[in-house]
């Protein structure tokens, strides 16, 4: 995302799949198991996007490096960091939608330095590791035991 953003093309593909709910968490249509009498027996789609996936994940992750149990999550420094961070990529995406180049390359820049401030909290490699270099795969994984799958 970073070189289209830098470059001002907003409507690049990379940037437009980041934030469309293109990620299927639940396949629709499907029969429920042992689903009650006169119930809707049939799953329904549910979607997420890779933005609001990660959001989810940086939040828990941040959550669970802590000291001890009876520690607040939110007063936490790497949590209040990501959260602050996830505020400026929801105000990113709708500077994006507005079109506002400026702006969303701003969001950008700070947003990074949030998450280069979280991930030595959470003992993650440095933004400029090459472990975010490559493709990752991000199809769900199946594992199999017998006949037993999760």
């Amino acid at each position: 995302m970073e070189p289209a953003i830098k470059a001002g093309n907003l409507q690049a593909p990379e940037i437009e799949d980041f934030f469309s709910k293109n990620i299927i968490k639940v396949k629709g249509g499907q029969d429920i198991k042992n689903c009650g009498f006169g119930g809707k027996c049939k799953t329904k789609e549910k979607r997420t996007s890779r933005w609001l996936d990660f959001k989810t994940a940086t939040d828990l992750l941040g959550g669970a490096f802590r000291y001890s149990a009876g520690d607040i999550p939110d007063y936490l420094p790497q949590v209040q960091i990501i959260r602050s961070f996830a505020k400026k990529v929801t105000r990113m995406e709708e500077a994006i939608q507005e079109g506002k180049t400026d702006e969303v390359q701003q969001l950008f820049a700070k947003s990074k330095l949030d998450l280069s401030r979280y991930l030595p909290l959470v003992e993650l490699e440095p933004l400029d590791s090459q472990d975010y270099t490559h493709e990752w795969d991000t199809r769900p994984e199946v594992i199999c035991q017998g006949t037993f799958c999760v």
